[in-house]
């Protein structure tokens, strides 16, 4: 419960920090695909996130994004979910398209039968999408630095910008 008021007061605040003039704000669907060890035991993600933009200059934003996302286990009795804090930027080429990298901390949750474990993590994202009217497609690997080990998964990512 904890955990969905915390993303509540994080995003009610994002949304008002997007009313200021320049600032947009965007809602997406997002999946995860587990990488490398990660994948062993666990199956396809599914979350929400949103994203804050501030146009820095005309190719450069500024970006803060923070979301959940739950990833389902190979093996029945685990789980895993995820709530990203990340802040970065991306990169806008003439064409529509861009580069991003965003670090920040991701609360990652291990749930087995009648145990959880909720750990706050080192996390980072490097990737690129395309911007198409009010809609963003994007790509990314994103890495969790959990103990001894990390929680890689590929991303995409379908976002509608409201401003």
């Amino acid at each position: 419960m904890k955990k969905i008021i915390l993303l509540a007061v994080f995003l009610t605040a994002a949304a008002v920090f997007a009313l200021e003039k320049d600032i947009g704000f965007d809602g997406a669907v997002e999946f995860a695909f587990p990488m490398g060890d990660f994948a062993d035991v666990a199956g396809l993600g599914l979350g929400i996130t949103g994203k804050a933009y501030y146009p820095y200059n005309q190719n450069v934003d500024i970006t803060g994004k923070l979301g959940y996302i739950y990833i389902s286990g190979e093996d029945s009795d685990w789980n895993f979910s995820e709530i990203p804090i990340m802040f970065g930027g991306r990169y806008k080429f003439p064409n529509k398209f861009y580069g991003s990298f965003e670090m920040g901390f991701t609360v990652f949750t291990m749930e087995w039968n009648d145990y959880e474990e909720d750990e706050t993590e080192l996390s980072f994202a490097f990737g690129g999408g395309y911007i198409h009217n009010r809609y963003d497609f994007s790509a990314f690997i994103n890495s969790v630095q959990t103990d001894g080990d990390s929680a890689n998964h590929f991303g995409i990512r379908i976002g509608y910008r409201f401003k």
